[in-house]
């Protein structure tokens, strides 16, 4: 385990990066950007830039006490209702929000105004309505991310030769690795097969089967057709 007093700044950051490069849906078809991170997590942009250029983490490795983060809770909710918009595009009404959410508008103001320090229990029906796990209310904005892309917090923190990160570095070199081979049917068969293996073994076979396909693509036509043992 990392001593938290020598874990520098950007060995966070250069993971973070991996993540934000790597660890995005299909369907976005890209490396997700600040601002849809602060969207999705209730972390700002603000802090999500500066955790990616360095600044430093206190608590490192494990979050903080939980009257510390609810302490904090009132700022993450005001950022995600900033950012949440009904059907119109436009902002929630507080009293809409409360409704939503089951509880008073006076209690949800005290809320916001950081005045109540509640249960997950109460916030399950908030969170449910910001669309976020009741989970990012129970961490601080490093445990939030780490939620965000489904990594243990560890895995941003420790040193390269612990457990929690060699299992992040193979399970995203094997996701670069399907990426790779996904244009080819074959490849995407195999790769179904591949999701059943630990990922170190499925990015050792995801980059033999790129292989593969390579000297295919590059084989002169008649070596492609060539019946085998020929």
């Amino acid at each position: 385990m990392s001593d938290e007093r020598c874990v520098p700044p950007e060995r966070v950051a250069s993971r973070l990066d991996l993540l934000f490069e790597t660890v995005y849906p299909a369907a976005l078809g890209r490396p997700w950007t600040n601002r849809e991170v602060s969207e999705a997590s209730g972390v700002t942009v603000a802090r999500i830039a500066g955790l990616r250029r360095g600044r430093p983490v206190d608590p490192v490795h494990r979050d903080p006490p939980q009257h510390e983060v609810t302490g904090r809770l009132a700022d993450r909710l005001n950022h995600l209702l900033e950012r949440r918009r009904d059907e119109r595009g436009q902002r929630y009404s507080m009293r809409a929000v409360a409704r939503s959410s089951g509880m008073s508008s006076t209690y949800l103001d005290r809320l916001l105004d950081g005045r109540s320090q509640p249960t997950l229990s109460k916030l399950a029906p908030l969170a449910a309505f910001l669309r976020v796990d009741i989970g990012f209310f129970a961490v601080d904005d490093l445990g939030a991310l780490a939620r965000h892309f489904g990594v243990r917090r560890e895995a941003l923190t420790y040193e390269d030769d612990a457990p929690a990160v060699t299992e992040l570095m193979d399970t995203l070199e094997a996701l670069r690795a399907y990426r790779r081979i996904a244009r080819s049917p074959v490849a995407v068969q195999l790769a179904f097969r591949m999701a059943e293996l630990p990922a170190g073994q499925a990015a050792e076979l995801a980059a033999a089967v790129e292989d593969l396909l390579h000297d295919v693509a590059s084989a002169p036509p008649d070596d492609r057709t060539a019946p085998a043992g020929d």
